[in-house]
């Protein structure tokens, strides 16, 4: 637990005492090649630790709990005082780990060590805001005359060249896709959930957020020619669905962002479709760099795979540090 209140009877009066990281709270830690610096600012409504990050001259708030992600060899762990908890990219010997102290939180964590040796880096789990990417026009309408977007694609042209083919897969990560939705059910194969670690990727929820894997699922895959629905861009294509945003407004780690890009390595699929951005404009955390790179450069035997993001609909400029920018990433945008 991070923070805490020890009542103890003294008479009639109780002593309070707090623990020790909340009394440092400016720390600094390696976050691959970079150095940077969290301060402390309390305790969020989770009973997590508030911090503030800087980033591009901003103040970005995060939360952290009791882990950090570390780059070092997990024999070492011991030496450390840490705890694996789980490999996140082992052939990277990437961990995520939690300290032996009880009173030694993510980034205090990080902090030590990114000063040790045999460490390559190491930087908090945050829990970042994540923020699904919605559509201007959600594609309701049962008629393909309906569906503008793909007249503005030109997407008939495409489609004379080919329609895709079940060996091109593409994985959606997102909040969940239907797995009984007549127009997907075809396409659909096994998926994941990262946020509850099983194999199940429906959504929950309720409402149109819940929907929104469905949807882009839909725009991307849907069954084409079968007289219901819409047809996606690829309507012979193969989905999987990879549910990494959990219910709306609720907080993930960057080691679950870590965890959904490993299940679409793992799946060795040909496209990653993200339609999901961070709450904030933040540096893009190493751990989920190294993640993106290895899926864009190692899928597919080798020839690695097409990492899209969707640019978002905040109307505001992308800048350097961000995920936008990572060379294995195209960044999709629009205007009017």
């Amino acid at each position: 637990m991070l923070s805490f209140l020890f009542v103890v009877a003294l008479g009639q009066l109780p002593v309070t005492h707090t623990p020790a990281p909340l009394l440092q709270p400016a720390l600094t830690f390696r976050d691959g090649t970079t150095w940077r610096t969290a301060t402390r600012v309390g305790l969020s409504t989770s009973g997590r630790v508030l911090i503030e990050l800087e980033s591009e001259g901003e103040a970005v708030r995060a939360e952290v709990g009791r882990d950090a992600i570390v780059v070092m060899r997990a024999d070492l762990a011991a030496a450390k005082r840490v705890r694996l908890v789980r490999a996140l990219w082992p052939d990277r010997s990437m961990w995520l780990v939690s300290s032996i102290d009880a009173h030694e939180d993510g980034l205090a964590l990080a902090s030590r060590l990114s000063r040790t040796d045999d460490v390559e880096w190491s930087a908090p789990d945050f829990f970042f805001e994540h923020r699904l990417h919605d559509f201007a026009v959600p594609p309701n309408d049962p008629r393909y005359s309906g569906q503008w977007y793909l007249g503005k694609l030109d997407v008939e042209a495409a489609w004379r060249i080919t329609s895709g083919a079940p060996t091109v897969t593409i994985g959606v990560v997102d909040n969940g896709c239907d797995p009984a939705h007549p127009d997907l059910m075809a396409n659909l194969r096994q998926g994941r959930d990262v946020v509850d670690g099983d194999a199940d990727p429906r959504p929950n929820g309720a409402g149109k957020a819940a929907n929104h894997g469905t949807a882009c699922a839909g725009l991307i895959a849907g069954v084409g020619n079968n007289g219901i629905g819409i047809s996606g861009v690829c309507p012979n294509c193969t989905l999987r669905c990879i549910r990494m945003l959990a219910d709306e407004g609720q907080m993930v780690p960057v080691s679950v962002d870590v965890d959904a890009f490993r299940a679409a390595f793992e799946l060795d699929v040909d496209v990653v479709s993200n339609s999901w951005g961070f709450g904030q404009p933040i540096p893009v955390p190493a751990a989920l760099a190294l993640a993106i790179g290895e899926v864009a450069t190692k899928n597919r035997g080798g020839r690695g795979a097409l990492v899209l993001f969707a640019a978002g609909n905040d109307n505001r400029p992308l800048v350097a540090s961000e995920l936008y920018s990572l060379p294995e990433v195209v960044t999709v945008g629009a205007v009017n």
